[in-house]
C-alpha cells in the first residue's frame, strides 16, 4: 500500500515539474519574442527636421544711388555723391538748381535755370547791359525744335517727354544748352562739355551731343511744372 502511494506521489511530482517547465518555457519564449521584435523594428523617423539654413538678412547699409530734387518749378533725380545747390534769384533768373561733382576722373556738372516771361542774354556784360528777350522770341532764335520723344536726347520720361531745342553755348565754358518752353516759362538745362556732354557734331543745321549715362538719367527723369 505504501509503495503504491509512493508511486502516485512520484508521478504527481513529475507531472508538476513538467507543467512548471512548460510554463517557464512558454514565458521565456514570450519574452524572447517581444525583445526580438523591438530590436528588429526600426525607430520611427521624424519627418520634421530642423532647418539649419541660415536666415537671409537684408543689407541695411545699402542706400539708393539717386536722390530726388523737387520744388515748384521742376523735379529730377540726381546721383547721391554730387553736390546740389538750389539758388533763387531775384530779377533775371527765377530759379537755378545746380548739381556738380568735382571729380577729375568722373566730373558731373548740370544746371537747370528757370526764366519766367523774360530771358536775359549776358553777352559778357553786366546786368545793366544784358539784352532782354521775351520767352517766345528767345526760344524762336534757338534753331530747329526736336519733337517730344523723337530726338537722340530724351528730355522727360517716356510717358511725359518734352519738345526742346539743343544748342552749343560758347561763353566762358563750352556747354550743351537744352531749351524747353512751356508757355511763358523757359527752362534752360546746361551740361558742361567737360562734365557730361560730349560734342559729336556741329553745323549750320545744328549740333549733336552724346551724354554720359548719369546725365541722360537726369534728363530722362525731368518733370517740368
Amino acid at each position: 500500500m505504501k509503495s503504491r502511494i509512493s508511486e502516485q506521489g512520484s508521478a504527481i511530482v513529475i507531472v508538476a515539474v513538467l507543467v512548471l517547465l512548460l510554463i517557464v518555457g512558454a514565458l521565456g519564449y514570450y519574452f524572447w519574442k517581444n525583445s526580438s521584435s523591438k530590436v528588429n523594428t526600426p525607430a520611427a523617423v521624424s519627418t520634421s527636421q530642423k532647418d539649419t539654413t541660415a536666415p537671409v538678412q537684408q543689407d541695411k547699409t545699402k542706400t539708393s544711388s539717386t536722390k530726388v530734387f523737387s520744388d515748384a518749378y521742376m523735379e529730377f533725380t540726381y546721383p547721391t555723391d554730387v553736390e546740389l545747390n538750389d539758388v533763387k534769384y531775384e530779377g533775371m533768373v527765377d530759379r537755378v538748381a545746380m548739381v556738380r561733382r568735382g571729380n577729375e576722373t568722373n566730373p558731373f556738372d548740370v544746371s537747370v535755370s528757370v526764366y519766367q516771361k523774360e530771358y536775359f542774354e549776358p553777352n559778357g556784360g553786366t546786368p545793366a547791359t544784358f539784352k532782354k528777350y521775351t520767352i517766345a522770341n528767345w526760344y524762336a532764335l534757338q534753331g530747329t525744335e526736336v519733337a517730344a520723344g523723337t530726338g537722340a536726347v530724351s528730355v522727360g520720361s517716356a510717358t511725359q517727354p518734352y519738345s526742346y531745342k539743343l544748342v552749343r553755348a560758347r561763353s566762358g565754358m563750352n556747354s550743351a544748352n537744352i531749351y524747353v518752353q512751356r508757355g511763358d516759362t523757359l527752362y534752360m538745362i546746361t551740361v558742361a562739355e567737360s562734365s557730361g556732354a560730349m560734342l559729336k557734331g556741329a553745323s549750320e543745321a545744328g549740333v549733336s551731343y552724346e551724354f554720359t549715362p548719369e546725365v541722360a538719367s537726369l534728363l530722362g527723369s525731368l518733370v517740368l511744372k
